[in-house]
């Protein structure tokens, strides 16, 4: 009896401890910032509108954001433990951050999958970490 109470302690804390592999409801609220690029941290001025950052609009299906020079946009799906972006459409200023974001929105469009642990989420191509965002 003590090995099955055991047991199932166990199973109750590393459940409540392991990433979520399905959205909840409020999944998508807030601004999702970006914070590393393929496990490289990226600097955060605070400020949400200079910030590279993703909302996402579940209503739609679709997300906007800013990519560091300009304003991005696109629609995705969303499938439990799967999320693909489409190609980001974004207005063309020239600005010294259009190679950061450049390599954000390419590596945006190769995600496949991600998981959601409290207010960070992961965004990997397989198993291959690419882009962290946390919620503000």
């Amino acid at each position: 009896m003590k090995s099955i109470l055991s047991i199932l302690f166990v199973i109750v804390v590393l459940n409540s401890c392991s990433p979520k592999l399905a959205p909840d409801e409020n999944w998508a609220e807030g601004n999702w910032v970006l914070t590393e690029l393929k496990q490289v941290p990226v600097q955060i001025s605070g400020n949400i509108s200079r910030d590279a950052h993703i909302e996402f609009r579940p209503s739609s299906r679709r997300y906007e954001g800013f990519g560091g020079c300009n304003r991005i946009n696109g629609t995705y799906t969303l499938d439990k433990s799967r999320i693909d972006f489409t190609p980001a459409n974004t207005k063309l200023d020239a600005c010294p951050d259009v190679p950061f974001e450049n390599t954000f929105v390419s590596l945006l469009n190769q995600v496949d999958r991600y998981t959601l642990h409290r207010n960070t989420m992961i965004l990997k191509d397989g198993r291959k970490v690419l882009i962290k965002l946390e919620r503000k």
